[in-house]
């Protein structure tokens, strides 16, 4: 079960279960976080696909203070890292920012995508070089929102179910 502030929610599939996991920040940024299903694409995946993305509302900023989503799982024996390359504005005709840039608010509001994490110079920005696995831990880099700093919580994820994926907060 997610913790207090973080939900599964059908942001991307209305018609699935839900697989985004949404975790209410400070200043009512979110953060979202979708590990996409096989089904996504007509072969399976050799490497993890993460879909995350970052709403800020106006009057707020928010920054990554660092550019490394590190992983752990049992089936590893050493951590793994995904590199954000670059930050972009999906609904600002894919305005790029790099990795530690202050992202200002917007002030679009409903389901609107955000900034987008980029894990690769070419192809899907999801798309990491990390090979598929069916159970991991993700730890995302702190976030300094409106100047101060807020740690995200660790993240595990389980493969898919007939139920959908298992995705909560540690």
């Amino acid at each position: 079960m997610p913790q207090s502030g973080a939900e599964l929610v059908d942001d991307l599939c209305p018609s699935g279960p839900p697989h985004t996991l949404r975790i209410a920040l400070p200043s009512q940024v979110e953060l979202l976080i979708t590990v996409m299903p096989e089904t996504v694409y007509p072969a399976t995946y050799e490497h993890l696909s993460l879909y995350i993305r970052l709403r800020v509302p106006a009057g707020a900023t928010a920054r990554f203070a660092g550019s490394d989503i590190v992983l752990t799982s049992a089936a590893w024996p050493e951590p793994r890292a995904a590199t954000i390359l670059r930050i972009v504005d999906v609904d600002a005709n894919y305005l790029g920012y790099s990795p530690l840039a202050e992202l200002p608010g917007t002030r679009r509001s409903g389901k609107y995508i955000g900034y987008v994490l980029s894990f690769t110079s070419s192809g899907p920005r999801e798309a990491t070089t990390i090979p598929a696995i069916d159970s991991f831990t993700m730890r995302l880099p702190s976030l300094l929102i409106d100047g101060q700093e807020t740690s995200i919580p660790d993240v595990a994820y389980a493969k898919e179910t007939l139920h959908g994926p298992r995705l909560v907060c540690d």
